[in-house]
Formats: structure tokens, C-alpha cells, sequence
């Protein structure tokens, strides 16, 4: 049964024709047991100049329905497709290849949620616009750069000659969301599908794309599709709300009503889920004593710079005489705005990246130890991530159980082959996965929510000195992200784990950590104890990450509705 809400703003639209008609949508992948169920019966309308969220956890048919309404449905997955999905007259299911590019093309644009994964490695953003600047219009290529470089002004990047010669490795996460809008937004479609647009991105700079792509659905005109897991992302961007549950709709309607008094017990569920910025959220019961504790790892005047090609692009300092303590058997968060450092600061952290001076040392067994002067496998040994993207990270030709074993073996953590498989058996226990059930099988057969947890095994298999955790949570849902960070807590109550944890989501930062630092331009601008983001004499930039915060059930709509 779907529970509806209704309201004036949807009324007054529900005698205009829709944009978007979605009308008995099933969708069914067959496999061995006989198929999978992903979306069943399902029926919306989104009008022109309208957002319609659709919520729900990890399964509950969101991408496959955004998918579905694309016309990118994985063909080699043999989808059974039923139902009618027409936009603007056009029918989508069973079209022609053909004319799905062209729609897709012209009339839907799509922003991706990682915008790293979509763009070629190898080719400068300059080149990527230009070709899909030319796809589309028969222009030179002169007046297509012209082109792309009004586009990246447009979507507020300030210096679009230096974007336009980058590769997308180059650009911050931010800059790469924006620069993913823009292409989305190039035709000037009539439907924009965001598939999780704010992902890993912080308050200020969450809030800042949201009200982005709110000011050009005005400007063209274009109906959104939005997906997402964020509530506050839903309370501030959409009209409409679609809550589903296992390929079905379980509840619908206007986004203010639906957030003030949720009628599903799935929809109440999911929205208490949800972590809010308060002191008393800790995980784990804060240490304040006054003994000095040992350090895990010591960032002692790192600085990075990041040199030009000589032309049109300078020399960036991504990290300025960066010195930070990371205390033995603590969580540390560190924040900052896109481009502050982060991800800079961690990779260096790990050894991935060099540092242009300064230096970083682990601390274990009474040792000191310089991480640039360590091989790959000696720096593994120390220092561990836990990744934001769990899919990728995970080799998926290789079984999952290996995948935890081999580095155990081959850092010399376990004597033998059949020690390392007894351990890897321990750690997947420890992380709440069935050994006997899920060692053999291969990332793809596992849902979002046990690859993270596997990742989390691998990382504590070799027992570090220090896990950062990036983004660990960021791409789940909010049940499933609970569940996480309860099993992160657990994991440090039972074996002391030191955790640097890199995240946008400041309730989950206050939840999870002990102390906080705050990078600003690569420098760093504010260090405290977690319970005290809110204090008076906070960094003005710690005060408008706190200001940015969506409220993931607000009292009324941030967003007037339109027309």
C-alpha cells in the first residue's frame, strides 16, 4: 500500500500533462535462482519545472528506476523491462538505440554521483567539453572552447582556462561536480537526472551545487530527477518525494508534509536514521583524562606543491607547514571545504603522494618511522585506507575472501597460507560477515553495505599503526551507513584502532570522533574536541561548515516552489 501526501503546489500541477510519465514500470534481471525483482509496478508523473526526489536504502530500485528512465540499463544484464515510460511524448522502453542517444543527448541530462569515474583519465577537461560541445553543434573548435569556457563560468569555477587545461585528477571534487553539471547541462535538456549530486562533498559546498542546480532548472526550464539518500539534500532541492522499498512505492507526495509526518514505518525509519550535529551522538565514551597519550602518527611541516606547465597555470600549494598529532587508540576528523588539503593531506599520510618538504612518521614498538623512506609494502604495513568508492576498490575478478588474505600473506602478518585463511575468516567475523557464506563469492554479489565492511577487513588485517578512513560512509544510505559506523565503533572499542576519519558530514565527524582539525587552503585554521563545533570561538570557517548543515527534517521547506 503507498501512503500520499498532497499539497497546493502538487495540486495545481495535476491537471497539466507531465514532462516525465512513468506508468507500471517493472524491471527484472534473470539469473540462475530465477531473477531479481529490482523495481515492480511502479507509476510517477514529474512535471515541467519540478524536482522529484526518489528515496529509499541501498536495493530499493532508485538507479535502476533513474536508469530505466535514461535508457541505460546495462544490456548485458538481459533486463525484462514492462511498463511505459514516456518523456515529452517520447516513449522510452523499446526504443532504438538510435533514438536513445539523441534523447539522451538532447533532451536528458544526467549528473553522475562519482564524477571522477566519468570523465577519461587521459584527456584534459578542454578536450572532453569541446567534443561534446561538437556532438551536438556543428561549431569550430575555437568557438567550442569559447563555449565550454562560458559553460564553467556559469557554473561558478572563476578560472575556467586553468580548468579547461587540466586533467580531471587535477581538479578538486567540487570543481569535478561542477564541471559534471556543465556537461550535463550543455543541451540544455529537458530532464536533469542527479543521481546523488552532493556526495562526499562538504556542507558549504553541498549547499552551494544544490542551489546551482535549482538556479539553472529555472534558467532552462527543466524538470530534475533526483536521487538520493541525504534528507536534507531532498528538504531543500525537491517538491515531491517517491519513497521506495524493494522496487516498490511506499510512500509519495509533497516534500514538506512528507518530512513534517512520514505515515510509512519505512519512511519513519529511515529519516530517524539519519545523524544530526549533537554533542551527545559520541559512539564511543570520550577519554578526557589527563595523561598524555603515545602518538599513532605525527605530520610534522608537510607542505605540497603542485607545479604548473608553464603556460596558462601556475604553481599550486595544496598544503602549507600542515603539522597535526594523531593520538594512539583515538579517532581524529578532519574537515575542510573542497580544496583545503583532505585529500592531499591523506595521501601523503599513506605515502601515496610525496611530500615537497616536511615529514610524516608512524609510531609502533618504541619506533619512529619515516613513511617516504619506506617501499610500497613497508608503508601498507603501517598505514591503511578505507576508501569512499567501495565498488572500485575491491578487485572484482578476484574472490573476496583472497582479496582480505593476500596482503596478510604477503606482509608477513601470517606465517602461512592457511594462517592467513584463518585469519581472514576472524576479520570477516569481526566486521559481522559469514566467513562460510561470503569468502568465496566476488564483490558483485555482495550488497554496498559488505564490500564496505570487507574493506574494512582488508584494512585491519595487516593491524596498521593507522586507518584512514575517507569518505567511508558517504556513498551508502543512512541505515546502512548507521550500521557502519556502529561497526567502526565497536572495531575500535575491541582492538584500539587508530582512525584518521576524512568526512563532509559533520554530524557523522562529531559522532565518530575525538578531536577535530580543520584545513582551510591547505592550511590549518582549527583544532578542538568534537562536542565543541558549535562553541563561540570557533574559526570562521569551522562556523559556516556548521552554518552550511541541511537539517534532515526541517520544520518547513527551504525551497519555495516555482511557477
Amino acid at each position: 500500500m503507498t501512503t500520499t501526501h498532497e499539497s497546493r503546489s502538487s495540486a495545481e500541477t495535476s491537471d497539466a500533462r507531465p514532462l516525465l510519465r512513468v506508468d507500471g514500470l517493472s524491471v527484472r534481471f534473470p539469473n540462475r535462482a530465477g531473477g531479481v525483482d529490482a523495481v515492480s509496478d511502479l507509476s510517477l508523473d514529474l512535471p515541467t519545472d519540478r524536482v522529484l526526489a526518489l528515496v529509499g536504502e541501498s536495493g530499493s530500485g532508485k538507479s535502476v528506476t533513474a536508469s530505466a528512465i535514461a535508457g541505460l540499463l546495462p544490456a548485458s544484464a538481459r533486463p525484462e523491462v514492462t511498463g511505459s515510460i514516456e518523456l515529452g511524448g517520447h516513449q522510452i522502453i523499446g526504443a532504438a538505440e538510435r533514438d536513445l542517444n539523441r534523447l539522451r543527448g538532447k533532451r536528458i541530462g544526467t549528473i553522475f554521483q562519482n564524477p571522477a569515474t566519468s570523465f577519461d583519465p587521459s584527456f584534459t577537461i578542454g578536450n572532453q567539453l569541446v567534443e561534446l560541445i561538437r556532438l551536438h553543434r556543428p561549431v569550430a573548435r575555437r568557438h567550442a572552447l569559447t563555449l565550454a569556457a562560458e559553460w564553467l563560468e556559469r557554473v561558478g569555477i572563476h578560472d575556467p582556462h586553468r580548468v579547461l587545461d587540466s586533467y580531471p585528477h587535477q581538479l578538486s571534487g567540487g570543481m569535478r561536480q561542477r564541471v559534471m553539471i556543465a556537461v550535463a547541462c550543455l543541451p540544455e535538456p529537458d530532464l536533469l537526472i542527479a543521481d546523488e549530486p552532493t556526495t562526499a562533498l562538504d556542507p558549504t559546498l553541498s549547499t552551494q551545487i544544490l542551489d546551482l542546480i535549482d538556479g539553472l532548472r529555472r534558467d532552462l526550464g527543466m524538470a530534475v530527477l533526483l536521487v538520493t539518500h541525504d534528507f536534507g539534500v531532498v528538504a531543500r532541492l525537491s517538491d515531491t518525494v517517491a519513497v521506495l522499498r524493494h522496487g516498490r512505492l511506499v510512500e509519495h507526495g509533497a516534500t514538506a508534509a512528507l518530512l513534517a509526518d512520514p505515515q510509512h514505518e519505512y519512511t519513519q525509519r529511515l529519516i530517524a536514521a539519519v545523524p544530526e550535529l549533537s554533542a551527545d551522538s559520541h559512539l564511543v565514551a570520550r577519554d578526557h583524562s589527563s595523561a598524555d597519550p603515545a602518538p599513532a602518527a605525527v605530520i610534522d611541516g608537510v607542505s605540497k606543491v603542485f607545479h604548473g606547465n608553464g603556460s596558462r597555470t601556475s604553481d599550486f600549494a595544496a598544503l602549507q607547514e600542515v603539522s597535526i598529532r594523531v593520538d594512539r587508540g583515538r579517532a581524529l576528523g578532519l574537515i575542510g571545504e573542497s580544496g583545503s588539503g583532505k585529500s592531499t593531506l591523506a595521501r601523503i599520510l599513506a605515502g601515496i603522494e610525496p611530500a615537497s618538504s616536511g615529514k610524516v612518521t608512524v609510531h609502533r614498538d618504541e619506533r619512529q618511522i619515516e613513511i617516504s623512506q619506506l617501499g610500497r609494502a613497508d608503508r601498507a604495513r603501517h598505514v591503511q585506507l578505507v576508501f569512499q568508492d567501495h565498488g572500485s576498490a575491491l578487485n572484482p575478478r578476484i574472490r573476496v575472501g583472497e582479496q582480505i588474505a593476500r596482503p596478510i600473506r604477503r606482509l608477513g602478518v601470517a606465517a602461512t597460507s592457511s594462517a592467513a585463511r584463518r585469519r581472514t575468516d576472524e576479520l570477516l567475523d569481526l566486521v559481522g560477515l559469514e566467513p562460510a557464506v561470503l569468502r568465496d563469492r566476488y564483490p558483485h554479489q555482495l550488497s554496498g553495505g559488505q564490500r564496505q565492511r570487507v574493506g574494512v577487513a582488508r584494512a585491519l588485517g595487516v593491524e596498521p599503526a593507522l586507518v584512514i578512513l575517507d569518505e567511508p560512509t558517504s556513498a551508502l544510505d543512512v541505515t546502512t551507513q548507521d550500521e557502519i559506523l556502529h561497526l567502526l565503533a565497536d572495531l575500535r572499542k575491541a582492538t584500539s584502532v587508530t582512525y584518521l576519519l576524512i568526512a563532509h558530514d559533520l554530524a557523522v565527524v562529531q559522532a565518530f570522533a575525538d578531536d577535530v582539525v580543520v584545513l582551510d587552503r591547505g592550511q590549518v585554521v582549527d583544532r578542538f574536541d568534537a562536542r565543541d563545533f558549535r562553541a563561540p570561538d570557533r574559526d570562521p570557517v569551522t562556523q559556516r561548515l556548521v552554518e552550511a548543515v541541511l537539517p534532515p527534517r526541517p520544520t518547513r521547506i527551504s525551497r519555495e516552489p516555482s511557477g
